[in-house]
């Protein structure tokens, strides 16, 4: 999760709110920019082309009885066939390959076999005799058409992995409404007492955003799954004015990012240690700097449950004099922890959960606090899409009272959302490089004993994504 720099609502709500509505929460490479942005932390996004795919644990059963059919009729092609899948869908790729080569003694020219154990070899690591398999197939008369297409697809994936260089990346745009970008409160609180704010708006204006993150990554020689990855992301979200007494130019909101990592391991097995650096805009003048070191480690358990845990530790400069809201004093340390999960439920639905806590040691006791995040997201994928609906909080508990209120702060946002994504143009479920649209809503309600913090706002906007 991005480290939230600062604790006004307004930040907190951007950050927070409109990232988890990101189109990608529920796939499991999270390919949605918007996610990664919030995730950045190295480690928590699977920066290569492999996959967690979970498998369901009743298959065994299945393969074990096929076994006894194959044992009764061992010259089968259908049922060798049929073992060998129910052997591959549960894990069993040294089983698969048993099976596939005894097959292939029997029917050396079967193209069904050969791809079959081109794939089986690929999964166990095997890639020259994997590219052997694939290349029989796409030289193989008694190929159909599809299988030759699937070996050369395969075939010029397993070349790709193989080099030491790989890049990947994805633009998005969106157009949308939002209500209240300012964050504007009823009420104010000075000195213990709240007055009504004669400022306060709850218009809508239109919201403009992009985003765009490019990865590279360099594979270090002799070394299995080992690599060091270098990425950079820029998001920018606008506001224009429907109402020329406010200006809402004050939300416009910009971050630039940069992160160098070194991660060991595949997807379901990998630790990752990174270095990261950000610029933070705020009404498009320097708002903040921040400087944070990471860790985490990914870890597949059992069959369904990809869990994660990472640590951060930097510096936030607040950079005072070039923004209205900008102070020295709001420059802080930064601790934090993140627990994350997926579960998927099957291979129509996912869940993800995540916890998060930081600390925020500023220069003066009244800007240090302390913030809690929960969110928790269920996605489900058919044959039109894919559907996500979310719920978040986060709480914000000050450690000294500020001079202004009076009041000792505590603030906590509220937000609820969904999303509906599509590949184009035939609206089917989303893939890692499709072109997609999205059709975002949220809405965040933040509650404060200071009523300065206290407000509401809305946003829905659609978004196209291409990753590459």
């Amino acid at each position: 999760m991005y480290p939230l720099p600062h604790h006004h609502s307004y930040l907190a709500k951007v950050f927070v709110g409109f990232f988890m509505v990101g189109i990608g929460s529920a796939l499991a490479q999270s390919p949605a920019p918007l996610v990664n942005l919030q995730s950045q932390t190295p480690g928590s996004v699977d920066f290569s082309n492999d996959q967690f795919t979970p498998l369901d644990g009743g298959r065994q059963k299945k393969a074990d009885a096929l076994f006894e059919k194959v044992y009764q009729n061992p010259s089968s092609l259908p049922l060798n066939v049929e073992l060998a899948l129910a052997q591959l869908e549960i894990g069993n790729f040294k089983g698969a390959s048993a099976t596939l080569d005894r097959v292939l003694s029997l029917y050396p020219n079967e193209p069904r076999v050969q791809l079959l154990m081109a794939q089986t070899e690929k999964r166990l690591g095997n890639a020259v005799e994997a590219k052997g398999y694939f290349q029989e197939v796409i030289d193989n008369p008694l190929a159909n058409q599809l299988q030759k297409d699937a070996a050369k697809a395969e075939l010029s994936t397993l070349e790709y992995d193989e080099k030491v260089w790989k890049y990947s990346g994805i633009l998005q745009g969106g157009i949308g409404r939002s209500m209240n970008p300012l964050s504007s409160p009823r009420y104010l609180t000075i000195q213990g007492f709240d007055l009504a704010n004669p400022s306060y708006a709850s218009n809508y204006a239109t919201a403009l955003m992009y985003f765009g993150s490019v990865s590279f990554e360099r594979s270090l020689e002799n070394q299995a799954n080992e690599s060091m990855v270098v990425t950079l992301s820029r998001f920018n979200q606008q506001y224009q004015n429907s109402n020329p007494d406010i200006n809402y130019g004050l939300a416009n909101l910009g971050v630039n990012t940069g992160t160098i990592a070194y991660q060991s391991g595949d997807i379901t097995d990998r630790f990752t240690l990174g270095w990261n650096s950000s610029q933070t805009t705020l009404s498009n003048k320097g708002y903040m700097n921040s400087n944070w070191a990471s860790s985490s480690y990914q870890k597949a358990v059992g069959e369904n449950f990809l869990a994660n845990g990472s640590f951060n530790y930097g510096y936030n400069n607040q950079l005072e004099g070039q923004n209205y809201s900008g102070t020295a004093a709001r420059s802080n340390l930064m601790t934090g922890y993140i627990l994350s999960g997926k579960y998927f439920i099957n291979a129509n639905w996912l869940a993800e959960a995540n916890l998060s806590h930081y600390n925020y040691a500023a220069k003066v006791s009244y800007e240090s606090y302390m913030m809690n995040y929960e969110s928790a997201s269920i996605s489900y994928f058919f044959k039109y899409g894919m559907i996500t609906g979310f719920v978040s909080n986060l709480s914000n508990q000050y450690a000294d009272v500020d001079p202004i209120s009076g009041i000792q702060k505590q603030i906590q946002t509220a937000s609820i959302g969904g999303s509906y994504t599509v590949a184009l143009p035939y609206f089917t479920r989303p893939e890692r490089k499709d072109l997609t649209m999205s059709v975002n809503y949220q809405q965040s309600n933040s509650s404060s004993n200071v009523q300065t913090y206290a407000s509401q706002s809305r946003q829905y906007m659609l978004v196209f994504s291409k990753g590459f």
